[in-house]
């Protein structure tokens, strides 16, 4: 599980729904459309979710709503082999508008279309003037797990995920992490509402108590996590 999903654990753990008088189960149900299709279908009160996803969701009908902040940080990182930071004369002493500009013929595992990940990538070469789609290969390979199990059999040269997959590649000596947002080192990725927790507008008007009494318990929670 990604790092950026501790807030929903220690509220659960660390007591912070049952002082709220909230019995909270906790449901992994591995990507965001499923999470927004349990909260849209009723089976889950709330979800914590992309807040892009929510905005999305919401332009398009889907009558989604963002109620309370979850992880104020963009937690995904680029990682690149070894291989391919010699191969493609990498400098990680060197300013990061270089080294985007030597990522060219690179494989960089995604999750998906139009994940954050995704996202991510795109941003840093688009930011440099450079053509995601001809600059580099986006392979989509699926969450951290498959990315780190795809770089260490070869099929790609870099992925963008956060701790503990990216981490753990640098631990293997597999790779280095070569763009960190949380180290401040993206502007536009600096104070970045990654996740919030979102509910549909039916359960904002039929079950506000509740609401409030869940956002109540993630604002200590987050208190608590600082």
């Amino acid at each position: 599980e990604a790092v950026y999903y501790l807030t929903n654990y220690i509220a659960l753990d660390g007591g912070f729904f049952e002082k709220q008088g909230l019995d909270m189960n906790l449901v992994n149900v591995q990507s965001g459309p499923q999470q927004m299709a349990a909260v849209m279908g009723g089976s889950a009160q709330i979800s914590t979710i992309g807040l892009e996803q929510n905005m999305h969701a919401d332009a398009r009908g889907g009558s989604f709503v963002s109620i309370c902040a979850n992880f104020n940080a963009f937690p995904m990182s680029l990682v690149i082999t070894r291989k391919a930071i010699e191969q493609n004369k990498i400098d990680l002493k060197a300013p990061l508008a270089d080294n985007i500009h030597r990522l060219k013929g690179l494989r960089i595992g995604i999750t998906g279309p139009g994940s954050s990940t995704d996202q991510f990538i795109r941003t840093l070469l688009i930011l440099q003037k450079l053509n995601p789609d001809t600059e580099v290969q986006l392979m989509p390979v699926g969450p951290g797990a498959n990315m780190l199990a795809a770089m260490q059999a070869g099929s790609v040269d870099g992925f963008v995920w956060s701790a503990p997959f990216s981490t753990e590649a640098v631990s293997k000596g597999l790779a280095e992490i070569l763009v960190d947002p949380m180290k401040g080192t993206v502007p536009e990725f600096t104070d970045y509402a990654y996740l919030s927790i979102s509910t549909s507008r039916q359960t904002l008007a039929s079950q506000r108590p509740l609401l409030v009494s869940i956002v109540r318990a993630y604002a200590a929670t987050m208190k608590f996590a600082h």
